[in-house]
């Protein structure tokens, strides 16, 4: 049992490298304007690079389109962190039931604060997650527009060069 919730330690140590070094970025910079220095710009300040380029039609919708693949890791990033967090409280929840033999005679004296301080940076990662998708307001503008648009490339996939099977 020590070494399932060791394991699931370690499992999350991992799950919060990942979520701060390839996760927390790319939702925190969704949609910010980069600065662009061309011809007709030679000031550098970015304005045409900027917000105006969001309104241009199907410029939304080309981000978010572009974004799908790391919404899809970020999912199975978040159902990963589901499962681990789960597991964890399932596994403590069988240890800490005092009527239990196995806890009177093996576990009474364990320290098992280490693992709920994981659980607890598990939890963390989930809401920061959360949090910054939730403050994004680009990402959210552009997912309503995608949204807004799949209806009508179902029912008209041939004029946007996809397939039905493609929309699945």
């Amino acid at each position: 049992v020590l070494s399932v919730l060791v394991f699931l330690c370690d499992e999350v140590q991992d799950l919060v490298e990942i979520a701060e070094e390839r996760m927390y970025r790319p939702l925190e910079v969704f949609g910010v304007a980069m600065p662009v220095n061309s011809d007709n710009n030679k000031s550098g300040d970015g304005e045409s690079g900027g917000i105006s380029a969001l309104l241009l039609p199907g410029t939304r919708e080309k981000m978010m389109g572009k974004f799908l693949p790391f919404l899809q890791d970020l999912s199975n990033f978040v159902d990963r962190c589901y499962t681990v967090a789960t597991n964890m409280i399932q596994q403590l929840s069988s240890l800490l039931r005092a009527r239990e033999g196995l806890y009177k005679s093996t576990f009474n004296n364990v320290h098992l604060v280490p693992c709920f301080r994981c659980l607890a940076e598990l939890l963390t990662v989930l809401i920061t997650i959360d949090n910054i998708v939730q403050s994004n307001d680009v990402l959210q503008e552009c997912w309503g527009y995608y949204k807004s648009i799949i209806p009508m490339i179902r029912a008209k996939p041939e004029e946007f060069d996809t397939t039905k099977e493609n929309l699945m």
